[in-house]
């Protein structure tokens, strides 16, 4: 085969450039160079016939090369571990953004169940001088107080979340103007809890006033079911009864926060009096269970849910428990939500239950910037999956609830019952001085220890002794 146009031009171009380059030197090295140019152009010419011979093109492969891989970012807390305490109560949710904090930050969260209330259990570990990262809590004015807020929690002000709590709810959680706790679940809205199928095997109209309520449970007991399940071993739910009753008082003495804390008013108020009484009243009439005293609030909801009573000594906030426990199916074919009072049918809305989070000091900066991202994340990007799983309003409003049709009917109806009836702000967590351990009062009533007169002038007591020690003007 002969040599192509192209091979021919190669080689010519190869020679011309060689020779072109010798052509400045001397006649010494024009020998040299010009050998140099023969020996060079034959080579070429070599190469090119050596590879015209395959009559195939040449392709030379790309080096081998080691693909070179991202490493993974480093999570921010990865390797931190945090202590983390809550209420030993079901939540759905609660666990959910717990692990979804750990997945996205890589920090370690050992979480640590304890049994309520916290004045019994709480706060005489913190006393001892032990310290959680992340401390479940409710938001409560008083009990914060007794944390010495100043001296061992961190401030959540400026937080995002922040920005974003409704006006009527901005001053659960503040003492002395700092924010200290960082609130997560939706509002109670206080009333009780009824079984729908028992109440409609009943046959009875629900009751909305203590007279009414009294009147149900002599017809529920003579038809042989129990009118209303409690579980005052646990002490809160004769505390739930009990400021059902008060919520009427609530919405009539709209300034009685101040006028507790200036002095001008008095837990003695034979209205106020009245209200206390209603749950022995209750008790008297046989509206409970028998040996209620020594059966706790676990297994009061479970009797509750298997048919043995028609209405639960619990508030709306007794939901989310309902829904960890039983699942949306059984609460949605089971529950509803029965607002009641003393005189009048109201309800009032307590917004610092315990869901809420208090970041204590630690004197670690690295766990007390993990528990401030905690708190970031529970209420904002895991926020959402924590609506998802608990089924209950949003407190955000930048948060709106996922799928609104699949919250509970009692959830619904416990929320529309402060649009449709009198409804006022909780007492309780808005005095900074306390007037003592409500649920140990309550609990001494509800077996007979104490009057209700009793309780009002040990209330008294304690309220005027704590404004005294907080140095509140007039006591």
């Amino acid at each position: 085969m002969g040599r192509k146009p192209t091979t021919r031009l190669i080689i010519l171009g190869v020679a011309l450039a060689l020779v072109a380059l010798a052509c400045g030197e001397d006649e010494a090295e024009v020998a040299t160079t010009a050998a140099t140019t023969q020996a060079t152009v034959a080579a070429t010419e070599a190469t090119v016939a050596a590879t015209e011979a395959t009559d195939a093109p040449t392709t030379t492969a790309a080096p081998e090369t080691t693909a070179m891989t991202e490493p993974e970012p480093a999570l921010p807390f990865e390797g931190v571990e945090l202590q983390l305490w809550r209420p030993n109560w079901d939540q759905a949710g609660i666990d959910a953004i717990t692990e979804g904090f750990q997945e996205l930050t890589g920090a370690v969260i050992e979480v640590t169940m304890i049994p309520p209330t916290a004045s019994d259990n709480v706060l005489p570990r913190w006393a001892a001088g032990e310290r959680p990262d992340i401390l479940y809590l409710e938001g409560f004015s008083s009990v914060i107080a007794t944390l010495n807020p100043a001296e061992n929690l961190l401030s959540v002000d400026g937080m995002d979340f922040t920005a974003n709590i409704t006006p009527a709810l901005s001053p659960f959680g503040v003492i002395d103007g700092v924010r200290y706790w960082a609130p997560l679940t939706a509002p109670t809205v206080n009333g009780l809890l009824y079984n729908k199928k028992v109440v409609a095997d009943l046959g009875l109209e629900l009751p909305g006033t203590l007279d009414e309520m009294l009147s149900f449970c002599a017809t529920a007991r003579d038809a042989g079911t129990t009118p209303v399940i409690i579980g005052e071993a646990s002490t809160f739910m004769g505390w739930v009864v009990q400021q059902a009753m008060i919520a009427d008082y609530l919405v009539a003495n709209p300034d009685l926060v101040d006028r507790l804390q200036s002095g001008q008013a008095s837990f003695t108020d034979p209205e106020f009096v009245k209200r206390l009484q209603a749950l022995r009243d209750m008790k008297d009439s046989d509206c409970f269970q028998e040996n209620a005293e020594a059966i706790d609030f676990s297994t009061s909801m479970t009797s509750f849910m298997e048919d043995e009573g028609a209405i639960w000594a619990c508030a709306s906030f007794c939901i989310p428990d309902l829904l960890g426990a039983f699942g949306p199916e059984a609460v949605e074919e089971k529950v509803g939500f029965l607002p009641i009072s003393y005189a009048e049918t109201a309800v009032w809305l307590y917004g610092a239950d315990h869901w809420g989070v208090l970041v204590p000091k630690t004197g670690d900066p690295e766990r007390e910037a993990a528990a401030r991202a905690y708190v970031d994340y529970i209420t904002g990007e895991g926020y959402p999956l924590y609506l998802e799983k608990s089924l209950e309003p949003s407190r955000y409003p930048n948060h709106p609830v996922p799928d609104p049709d699949a919250l509970p009917t009692p959830v619904k109806t416990g929320q529309a019952a402060a649009s449709e009836y009198p409804a006022a702000a909780a007492l309780d967590p808005r005095l900074l001085c306390s007037f003592g351990d409500l649920f140990t009062f309550l609990s001494e009533l509800f077996v007979g220890q104490k009057t209700a007169i009793e309780i009002a002038e040990a209330m008294d007591s304690a309220f005027a002794q704590s404004c005294a020690d907080l140095g509140v003007p007039g006591f």
